[in-house]
């Protein structure tokens, strides 16, 4: 059976705070879980990032609820495909904000190197990486990469897709 992933960028509303990040986290996880959609939610520097995993129509109905949301501006679709295997599938929604710890479903700490860990990474996580690394200290995104024991072969410059530019 098919899942389809979907990955988007867009720009926080000026007026979001962190409250309002749960509060968009508290009813996308709510949603999934119902629509069978899993993914994972990044903000760093007022960008949002996200990975939507499930079926297509579901997929199609929450993008188009995101893309009139607004508490997003600007939405980008960066990756749009059909694949087999889901990257996120324990999670209804991560979510990690820069300035923050991230949590997964149950409210438990997920730390950034979970990206780097991965040994064969899809383009999805490629394109969570490279939005983490850009969003990072190079002597800290070093150090992620020492701390996970992944190469920065793994996560070349040629195989980003996402760009601040």
């Amino acid at each position: 059976m098919s899942v389809r992933q979907l990955v988007y960028t867009s720009d926080a509303a000026p007026y979001l705070g962190p409250e309002d990040h749960l509060d968009i986290l508290s009813s996308a996880r709510s949603y999934n879980a119902v629509h069978d959609i899993t993914g994972m939610l990044l903000h760093a520097a007022s960008t949002f990032i996200q990975v939507l995993e499930g079926p297509s129509d579901e997929i199609e109905e929450v993008y188009l609820r995101i893309s009139r949301d607004p508490r997003h501006t600007r939405p980008v679709i960066l990756l749009d495909a059909l694949t087999h295997q889901r990257d996120f599938e324990c999670w209804m929604m991560g979510y990690r904000d820069a300035e923050g710890p991230a949590v997964d479903d149950d409210g438990d700490v997920v730390e950034m190197e979970f990206l780097t860990r991965v040994r064969n990474p899809s383009p999805v996580v490629k394109l969570l990486a490279d939005f983490v690394r850009q969003h990072m200290d190079e002597r800290e995104w070093d150090a992620m990469l020492t701390r996970s024991g992944s190469s920065s072969s793994t996560f070349q410059s040629k195989d980003v897709l996402y760009s601040t530019a």
